[in-house]
């Protein structure tokens, strides 16, 4: 028989998933580009920068709400996020220029940025509490699996209600906000180790933080890896649009279109966890790395109407990518910072984008969409595989690491790492 307590953090696992399907209603993105160009009278390089902007935000937001999340209820960081999602939403659609629409890009950054890591953690933190920690993968998988699917469903639907009036579209953005609010007021706070009121401060969280990265060195290697797959699978999902309108697709497309890529983004996600079961973390990485260079090579050789299936590799993924990335950080680091450290994941992966979003916006304008994919593939991939390897060789003294404790030998056999070399120099000096 359930106590009333495990019942609630039971029903915090539905409870997620219907938060983040919520959040993944947006029903003007398959029709951003063309609501930028007819409503604003800005071109897809404003678009781009309005995107880097919102990573901007997300980027100067995205440290401290993972603190607060650590410091504070986590619940109440997903309640103030949603509002701040309806709000965002409201400003997008009262803007008449750039930079009121860049406003509303901030207020949906800061939104985000709330939201990144914090529902992670609180799902873990609510497995953890149940002695099911192990069953985070697939459930983290699933959530955001449903999240994408959803997304693709509101994709289908606002390019239709963009056709018949854009105020329908602003309608049923605002709705799935608001109740998104309404589902985050039932999510229950799940019992877990919290900072001591002398640990709170900045300071000593980020020197805390700081030594997870130092016990976990292929943290270093997994956020980078993962960071280059986001910038190409994120700009692939802008340039998508840029494509339909080069190729003269009518507007009635967009919105079909879009569901697909989210669609097999949501399979992505529901395959995660089989994918990463098959093979090692290293391999998994530069897989999906090389799986974006032969997407690049044949959209560049092709350069036609027919290359558009291959862009939905891009989504393919996007949906693996990042639930693989959250399984493995929280694994790797304490309970008082998980949220602190998702976050700081997060920054990176936002910084990576706005380096690369405006120099892809400018080729687009300039050159068109195929010499902006190219290019973000070519930026992107030598930061990735050279990641990959450093996870590799982490993931490869971890191994040894454990062999030697094994057999009960010193793991100082097995070769230093970068960290402990430092380590052991100061130590000399």
């Amino acid at each position: 028989m359930l106590s009333a307590a495990e019942r609630r953090l039971d029903r915090n696992l539905p409870l997620l998933n219907y938060y983040s399907m919520l959040r993944g209603c947006l029903f003007i993105l398959p029709v951003l580009a063309p609501f930028v160009h007819d409503r604003l009278r800005l071109d897809f390089f404003h678009l781009m920068l309005s995107e880097a902007i919102f990573a901007a935000a997300v980027v100067i937001c995205e440290v401290p709400p993972g603190w607060l999340a650590d410091v504070w209820r986590r619940v109440d960081v997903l309640r103030v996020s949603a509002c701040l999602s309806l709000a965002a939403v409201i400003l997008i659609w009262v803007a008449d220029g750039f930079w009121v629409f860049a406003l509303g890009q901030v207020v949906m950054g800061i939104s985000i940025s709330l939201q990144s890591g914090a529902d992670s953690a609180l799902l873990y933190d609510s497995l953890q509490a149940r002695a099911r920690a192990t069953r985070f993968l697939p459930l983290e998988a699933r959530r955001g699996g449903l999240a994408l699917v959803v997304t693709a469903l509101a994709a289908l639907v606002g390019g239709l209600l963009y056709q018949l009036n854009p105020l329908l579209l602003w309608a049923a953005d605002s709705i799935a906000a608001a109740a998104a609010i309404d589902i985050a007021c039932f999510i229950t706070e799940p019992p877990r180790q919290r900072l001591s009121g002398h640990s709170r401060a900045f300071p000593k969280v980020f020197r805390a933080v700081a030594e997870s990265f130092q016990t976990a060195p292929l943290l270093y290697g997994l956020i980078v890896a993962i960071a280059a797959v986001f910038a190409v699978t994120k700009i692939v999902l802008f340039l998508t649009q840029t494509f339909y309108m080069a190729y003269a697709l009518p507007l009635a497309w967009f919105g079909p279109l879009a569901a697909g890529f989210f669609a097999v983004s949501a399979l992505g996600g529901f395959l995660a966890s089989w994918v990463r079961e098959r093979l090692s973390l290293a391999n998994f990485l530069t897989l999906l790395l090389l799986l974006l260079v032969l997407m690049m090579i044949g959209v560049v050789v092709i350069d036609r109407l027919q290359a558009l299936p291959l862009l939905f590799l891009a989504g393919l993924i996007f949906g693996i990518v990042r639930p693989v990335g959250v399984t493995e950080i929280n694994h790797r680091v304490s309970s008082e910072y998980r949220a602190t450290v998702l976050s700081i994941a997060g920054l990176i992966y936002q910084i990576s984008f706005i380096v690369v979003a405006p120099m892809a916006g400018f080729a687009a304008s300039q050159w068109g969409p195929t010499w902006a994919l190219g290019g973000t593939v070519l930026i992107c991939l030598p930061f990735g595989l050279g990641a990959a390897w450093q996870v590799y060789q982490a993931n490869r003294r971890e191994a040894m690491k454990a062999d030697c404790h094994r057999v009960g030998l010193p793991t100082m056999l097995a070769p230093p790492s970068t960290n402990d070399r430092y380590h052991l120099n100061q130590g000399e000096k």
